[in-house]
């Protein structure tokens, strides 16, 4: 019984020093289980260039902020996308943006800036499971693209990101629901 107790105290405080270095390496960027977070993203769709997809993000009580709609190739469009209000984000010792997330089965993109002016993204694809899921993504492995195009320069290396965005357009008629509680940087 000593022994049994002496066990459950040791994995207790295992668990607990894994818990505050997890929550120490962790910088919180956003947190979309707050309606006033997600409300700061907007929707930027291919009709900008007259194409007919739609899509909305909003805030959902219980699963954060739901980026939806429906992606069209009518009229050569075929993507939606949702940004995020300028930010300064230092990358300084931090290797990866990490997302809480339940997709839809989709692959989708997560895009960011080092500046807002520059005209080119680093682009890096993922798929959803359809379940909630913890996805890191390498800052390492982010390639700069301008309008689906990978471009000759280097990956991201900059010391800062001021714009985050998320896009979907795999090139066929379809909806999709990807909803996201929490991004971070660790």
């Amino acid at each position: 019984m000593v022994l049994k107790r002496v066990y459950l105290a040791m994995l207790t405080n295992i668990f607990l020093r894994a818990f505050v270095f997890y929550l120490y390496s962790l910088l919180m960027i956003f947190d979309f289980t707050h309606a006033k977070t997600s409300q700061n993203w907007y929707p930027l769709n291919d009709t900008v260039m007259g194409g007919v997809s739609s899509s909305s993000v909003k805030y959902t009580e219980g699963d954060g902020m739901r980026f939806s709609g429906f992606v069209s190739t009518e009229n050569n469009g075929g993507f939606c996308m949702i940004k995020s209000p300028g930010v300064n984000i230092d990358c300084e010792a931090k290797s990866h943006i990490v997302c809480y997330l339940k997709g839809d089965g989709k692959q989708y993109q997560i895009r960011i800036k080092s500046n807002p002016q520059q005209p080119y993204s680093y682009v890096l694809n993922f798929k959803t499971s359809g379940n909630w899921e913890r996805l890191a993504f390498p800052l390492e492995k982010f390639e700069a693209q301008f309008r689906g195009r990978v471009l000759d320069m280097p990956n991201f290396n900059a010391p800062t990101i001021t714009e985050v965005a998320i896009l979907i357009g795999n090139k066929k008629n379809e909806k999709f629901q990807l909803d996201i509680k929490w991004m971070g940087i660790e």
